[in-house]
């Protein structure tokens, strides 16, 4: 089992965001959540300024579905994982990230070693 403390970051809007987690019953999971304060998915890297703020960045882990999170990893000097299941293809991802996942078990696999 792993032991992390789990946030999450999101290009969706911050009450919308917290409405999902409630409806699929996991907002337990998540220490803190962290979304925007629009409609326009803007304001995302205000809203990892803030969640790197509160919780520092010395052993954080973005995983993320997009080159955009990538992007925000890098200006907040932070490791990424990108997964190929959500927002961008895998090829436009491995140019990227250098760690891609195609499956969840290929995400706990990088993980459990502390990459």
């Amino acid at each position: 089992m792993l032991k992390y403390e789990m946030f999450i970051l999101s290009a969706c809007e911050q009450t919308m965001l917290e409405n999902y987690l409630k409806r699929y019953e996991i907002s337990n999971y998540f220490k803190k959540v962290y979304g925007i304060d629009n409609h326009l998915a803007a304001g995302k890297f205000d809203a990892a300024k803030n969640l790197f703020n509160e919780i520092g960045n010395n052993n954080a882990v973005l995983i993320g579905d997009s080159v955009h999170d990538k992007e925000i990893a890098d200006k907040f000097n932070v490791k990424c994982i990108l997964v190929s299941w959500g927002h961008e293809d895998l090829y436009r991802l491995k140019k990227a990230n250098d760690i891609v996942c195609k499956t969840v078990d290929e995400l706990f696999d990088y993980l459990k070693k502390g990459i």
